[in-house]
């Protein structure tokens, strides 16, 4: 019985079904790899972004040997007749080798041998070797490379040699390492010349969020203070440490415990609380007495957060992706400061909201805090997302409100009475400006603003820069 599919089963079991399904269908030869159910355990549930890296890990070596035979003469040493498949019936020719249940999947394409250089080597006493007499089949034993396909990707950077055996052993598309130097010394200088196509190893870098560390590829959600965040563990100095998925909760860069109801200023060694980042204390005064459950969505498969049945938060991953306040009236600074992901933000209770809140986030679609009435600096800052904002009770911003959204389309705060610089800086696609009740204006306020309709009937300051700005808005109207 093969065990061919036991590191696919590891890694569907650890990592999901569409990280293996990804990694066999492009190159199976990567389950081959010593260790690469370890290497991959922390790199989350997607392979595509990290396929390249992983196919270098195979780490094909090309030996020179500035031989001057070709590849089919050189095949020919090693016992072969071998002959390139640049046809639809070339490439099946060797079909006829193959026992019923061991095809090759090569066979049902049919365009195969467009995308691939294929070159079909059968052993000269193929015919001899039956495939009864091996009930116990092992890669590379006589009858399964007796009959081998090499394919090498004609735009390069892929290879793999196929057996006899298919996937009745581990990793047949692997045979060899993938490496024609081990069928004989020089084949792969051979089919690179030949063929003009390098499929040797080279050193890939890791896309943005993945680092690797003490062996391992961490996909990780943020960095901060050269501490490593990920869906479920927290790295620091080649140390990873997993977090109790049973009873802890990865927030965007904080470790929630559900038992205590408090966050961890240290964690297993690694001291955390290095932020001045206000989060921990609102969600933990939001929660105080309140009885707590975790529910996952079926749909999204997002973890949910409740107290008292309400939604407080939901995690995407690890990552915060909507938060709700029920009781909460002031948010000090630094609210979720490093946040990349949250896409709502909803409360009737809050009324202040202090200095960079969201400052990094710029994906927020959607803030409803109908009774907020003053925000520090820095509101956010980075937002490129929001589209409508309606602060009706809204009396008091300070600099760099909503410094550079340029999708904002609709914008109320009847009730502003003080904005400050860089108020809707870069705001250019708000299409009416209506501040009835407004009296201060900071400077560089609505610069680069396309309104062609501005109403400030009671405006009694503003700065230079702004003057300049308000001008030219007025002018638009006549």
């Amino acid at each position: 019985m093969s065990t061919h599919s036991s590191m696919f089963d590891i890694i569907k079991k650890q990592n999901g079904e569409h990280f293996a399904k990804v990694i066999r269908n492009y190159d199976n030869g990567i389950f081959d790899i010593p260790n690469i159910d370890k290497i991959v355990k922390y790199a989350g549930k997607e392979a595509e972004p990290i396929i390249n890296y992983l196919i270098s890990l195979k780490d094909i070596q090309v030996r020179t040997k500035n031989c001057n035979k070709s590849p089919f003469e050189l095949l020919y040493e090693a016992g072969y007749h071998a002959e390139y498949a640049d046809t639809l019936e070339k490439q099946n020719d060797i079909s006829k080798y193959f026992a019923f249940g061991e095809e090759l999947c090569t066979f049902k394409d049919p365009e195969r041998y467009k995308k691939y250089y294929i070159i079909n080597a059968v052993k000269f006493n193929a015919d001899k070797i039956n495939r009864a007499d091996f009930r116990t089949p092992i890669r590379e034993d006589e009858y399964g490379t007796s009959v081998i396909s090499i394919q090498m990707l004609k735009s390069g950077g892929f290879i793999s040699i196929k057996n006899r055996y298919n996937h009745s052993v581990d990793n047949a598309d692997n045979t060899y390492n993938s490496n024609p130097d081990n069928i004989i010394d020089g084949l792969s200088e051979a089919l690179m010349k030949h063929f003009n196509v390098d499929f040797s190893s080279k050193e890939e870098k890791l896309p943005a969020k993945y680092i690797f560390m003490a062996g391992q590829i961490l996909k990780y959600n943020y960095e901060v203070n050269n501490v490593y965040y990920g869906e479920n563990f927290i790295a620091q100095d080649g140390q990873i440490k997993e977090i109790n998925k049973s009873s802890e909760l990865m927030m965007d860069y904080f470790i929630f415990d559900m038992k205590t109801k408090h966050f961890f200023t240290q964690y297993q060694g690694v001291y955390l609380h290095y932020l001045a980042d206000c989060f921990p204390a609102v969600l933990e005064q939001e929660i105080q007495g309140k009885k707590l459950q975790i529910q996952k969505d079926k749909s999204t498969g997002n973890i949910v957060l409740f107290a008292n049945k309400k939604p407080v938060l939901e995690l995407n991953h690890g990552n915060i992706i909507r938060i709700n306040l029920y009781e909460t009236k002031h948010i000090s600074k630094k609210f979720l400061y490093h946040d990349e992901t949250a896409l709502s933000f909803k409360s009737d209770s809050v009324l202040e909201i202090g200095n960079s809140f969201l400052y990094l986030n710029k994906c927020l679609e959607e803030l409803y805090t109908p009774n907020l009435q003053i925000t520090d600096d820095f509101f956010l800052q980075n937002n490129r997302a929001l589209k409508k904002l309606h602060l009706d009770n809204l009396k008091e911003t300070k600099t760099c409100f909503l410094y550079s959204n340029e999708q904002l389309t609709d914008f109320e705060a009847k009730n502003l009475i003080t904005a400050g610089p860089f108020f809707l800086y870069r705001a250019k696609n708000i299409e009416n400006i209506n501040f009835p009740n407004l009296l201060n204006l900071g400077d560089w306020a609505l610069s680069e603003s396309k309104s062609k309709s501005f109403n400030a009937p009671k405006l009694k300051s503003f700065g230079t820069n702004s003057k300049t700005m308000l001008s030219k808005l007025v002018a638009r109207q006549r």
